[in-house]
């Protein structure tokens, strides 16, 4: 199971979401877009946190 690290935008301002624990990236997503979310990274059972952000 991982940890999903989340973000939101309220009054034009980047606040830090709730951790969605869940076992995959599509599952986390289907509940990130329930709740309006953003991911933004993934700490994996390990530690190792990956940044899923396209930055451009």
């Amino acid at each position: 199971m991982d940890i999903f690290i989340t973000q939101y935008i309220s009054k034009n301002r980047i606040e830090d979401g709730p951790c969605i624990y869940a076992e995959s990236l599509q599952s986390a997503t289907e509940q990130a877009n329930f709740l309006n979310l953003e991911i933004i990274g993934r700490m994996k059972y390990d530690g190792d946190i990956e940044d899923l952000r396209t930055i451009h």
